[in-house]
């Protein structure tokens, strides 16, 4: 780590001594997604703090308002901020090439800190302050059907309105596992209490929620969740280094609360940290034991008939009659994606993907398609989106019913741009402050990432869109990030890393689900199948379909990764690989391995089911079945003004309009490069501004985009401009 990335410079250092020595009060903002090392900001000993993981232009808004005393902040820390860097547990096993050893475990932040650390703690997780002062007193403790139910009520005892948040922590009796001191069971957010009033809050836990995994058999019960005997102590704080004791329940013996078989352990011999007594100790971490892996029975084969999608969701067919009448090449090119800013779908997203070929196209497959996030979305830079606050900020806020109205907004956004699938949420834990990605991720805490993922994921599909979780699983370093082995536990990514994944699947319609680019203990995360099959199709329940990361290594067992190895990630139920240029002529082994039997029809037909059951509730779909999508703003437009056209010469073209409305303009364009050229055009009406289009190589073939323009009663003059000329505008029309 370096002077102005984790480390302040020589110059903020020397400039935050003197604000101190010349200035009364002094307050600080921390501008970073990331954790920064705070030792030298604590050392001048600043009167406030307030900490805005890149809230972007209105979170500065807000900044201000806050620090004017106009608002009143209520966001509390998502992670553990140590006194310094040497003190995360994950230190000594970060940015290496190649494998990364988990081996901190199960402790992660505040479990680590408040087990074996305390007085590295400078900030603790799920600190935050207010300009008033609430009281927190527990009322009743209910335990009902294997789950918790605590009330309590909050009062603000201050004379400022405000909102607290509610924190539950579970002190579990460390047993013959070794647990955390501390574990995040339920949070909430209360609503904005004026001064003197109060609210009741109601907690709920599952004993499956608190519950410990054996993967080594310790307690008798090997692969199973367990609540092992003892008192289960219950504090009720707004930060995890309160130790307030509030109350407690006694589990009287051992008890098997969840019986699994194993998925995901480790073969790589490694020592993993471990609690004995309140005292760190290592001990050998449990190795995996070889599972096979079933091959799905092959759909007998049919001719095809004309049957298409419609069909389907109509109930004239199933689902699986349907996809018996694939051809091989049909069954190869729907697990083949296409893209970035494919001709297929709205120009300057990520990929074409399931309608991609003229003969799915035939049988009613909608080309679907995807664009970056997860804050916002990421189209091409001419189109305007609505950019949100970092994962990282959004966790903050401990606001999950913010989290659905947000991307509420924003999947109506998607919506209005007929895209499916946002790339997100970024579901992946703060292992290390030093992770370039963490700004997309939300916690160091299982519970909390979930949470806010899954309400992410409601947002989006209360807007007809999807979310794709991602980065499944252990994206935790950049340093090498297509090849760098994550050693882990089976216990570890059941407790903390497949955790928030797991809370996302189960609490939220989400039906896509996006692999990492790492292995996974020894298996490249694209072709994992305990990872896409055991853990979360069967463990976690999730039914929709995976994606992989874009241009991801794929292996066999035991093999080097590459990206021609789609037979190991169909093998694995990852049902398309993003992205190709072109999915009917992209190298790869699916063909070779179909001829050869290696491959069997069974399991691309199994992908193609996965994908087609997406298809039937995406947005593409239902435009496509009811008409509605960019080939009818014609019809949608009619009436606005007479339809006229013109041929675009040398960039510009004229159009004389006897009146001054908005109309509807469709371009046409025409590039002689290969699909992944892009060429950014800009266009200006009447000297005006009126945004661009990022245009792909079309190979010859016409494409059109749409925009909606002012016109001015006259003369209307389009000017399109390239930089690159590799596209060119050939004729324009108006609705």
């Amino acid at each position: 780590y370096v002077e102005g990335g984790f480390l302040l410079t020589k110059t903020e250092i020397a400039n935050l001594k003197l604000i101190r020595k010349y200035f009364k009060k002094f307050v600080i903002l921390v501008n970073s997604g990331n954790i920064i090392d705070y030792s030298e900001i604590s050392s001048v000993c600043p009167d406030g703090l307030l900490y805005l993981p890149h809230g972007g232009m209105m979170g500065g808004l807000a900044a201000a308002k806050v620090l004017l005393g106009e608002e009143n902040p209520s966001g509390k820390l998502p992670d553990t901020i140590a006194r310094k860097r040497e003190d995360y547990p994950s230190a000594k096993n970060f940015d290496k090439p190649s494998q990364l050893l988990y081996q901190e475990d199960i402790f992660v932040g505040y479990r680590y800190f408040h087990t074996f650390a305390p007085e590295k703690i400078l900030y603790p997780f799920g600190y935050g302050l207010s300009y008033t002062e609430f009281g927190i007193f527990f009322i009743d403790i209910h335990r009902k059907d294997n789950k918790t139910l605590i009330r309590a009520v909050v009062s603000n005892l201050g004379s400022v309105a405000g909102k607290e948040v509610v924190q539950c922590y579970v002190n579990q009796p460390s047993g013959k596992l070794g647990k955390a001191r501390k574990v995040l069971a339920a949070f909430q957010k209360t609503k904005l209490l004026q001064p003197g009033e109060s609210c009741t809050v109601d907690l709920e836990f599952t004993d499956y929620s608190i519950a410990s995994y054996d993967d080594s058999g310790v307690t008798g019960n090997r692969y199973a969740w367990v609540l092992e005997q003892g008192e289960y102590i219950i504090t009720l704080a707004n930060n995890s280094g309160d130790n307030t004791e509030s109350c407690s329940f006694t589990i009287n013996q051992d008890t098997v609360v969840r019986q699994m078989r194993s998925a995901m352990a480790p073969v790589t011999p490694f020592e993993r940290m471990a609690n004995k007594s309140g005292v760190c100790v290592y001990e050998p971490a449990p190795l995996r034991v070889t599972a096979e892996e079933p091959i799905p029975a092959e759909l007998p084969r049919k001719e095809k008939d004309g049957m298409t999608l419609a069909d389907v969701a109509d109930g004239k067919i199933t689902i699986e009659d349907f996809v018996s009448r694939f051809s091989d090449e049909d069954l190869v090119c729907i697990v083949r994606a296409e893209g970035m800013s494919s001709p297929k779908v709205t120009p300057g997203t990520a990929a074409a993907f399931v309608g991609v070929t003229p003969s799915l196209q035939k049988m009613g497959l909608p080309a679907l398609c995807c664009t970056d996030g997860p804050s916002g979305i990421r189209m091409e830079s001419d189109i305007r989106c609505v950019s949100y606050p970092s994962a990282t900020c959004q966790a903050a806020t401990w606001n999950p019913d913010l989290l659905i109205e947000m991307y509420n907004i924003c999947g109506n956004e998607l919506a209005s741009y007929h895209v499916d699938i946002l790339l997100g949420p970024g579901t992946n834990i703060h292992r290390d402050p030093l992770c370039g990605r963490n700004f997309e991720y939300f916690s160091e805490d299982p519970l909390l990432s979930g949470k806010m993922a899954a309400a992410i994921c409601i947002g989006l599909d209360n807007a007809g869109v999807s979310g794709a979780v991602k980065h499944f699983l252990a994206n935790n370093q950049e340093l090498d990030r297509h090849g760098v082995d994550a050693v882990i536990s089976e216990r570890a990514i059941r407790e903390i890393y497949a955790k928030p994944f797991e809370i996302c699947v189960t609490e939220s319609p989400v039906r896509s689900v996006m692999t990492s680019y790492n292995p996974v203990n020894g298996r490249w995360a694209a072709s994992n199948y305990d990872l896409t099959v055991r853990l979360l199709r069967e463990d976690f329940g999730f039914d929709g379909f995976v994606m992989t990361d874009w241009w991801a290594r794929v292996s066999n067992e035991d093999g080097s990764g590459c990206t021609t190895n789609l037979k190991a990630m169909v093998h694995a139920q990852n049902d398309v690989y993003m992205v190709s240029p072109d999915a009917l002529t992209r190298e790869d082994n699916l063909v070779p391995s179909i001829a050869d039997g290696s491959l069997t029809r069974g399991e691309l037909q199994r992908c193609a089911i996965n994908l087609l059951n997406f298809t039937l509730d995406s947005l593409s779909y239902m435009a496509m079945r009811s008409g509605y999508g960019k080939k009818d703003l014609k019809a949608e437009c009619e009436g606005k003004i007479p339809n006229v056209s013109c041929e675009v010469e040398n960039g510009t073209c004229t159009i004389v309009s006897d009146v001054a409305k908005k109309a509807i303009l469709r371009v046409s364009f025409v590039s002689d490069t290969p699909a992944l050229t892009q060429t950014s055009i800009s266009l200006t009406v009447n000297t005006k501004n009126a945004g661009g289009f990022i245009v792909g190589g079309t190979e010859g073939k016409i494409f059109t985009d749409h925009r909606e323009i002012a016109l001015t009663e006259g003369n209307n003059e389009f000017v399109f401009k390239s930089e690159t000329p590799l596209a060119k505008a050939v004729r324009i029309e108006l609705f």
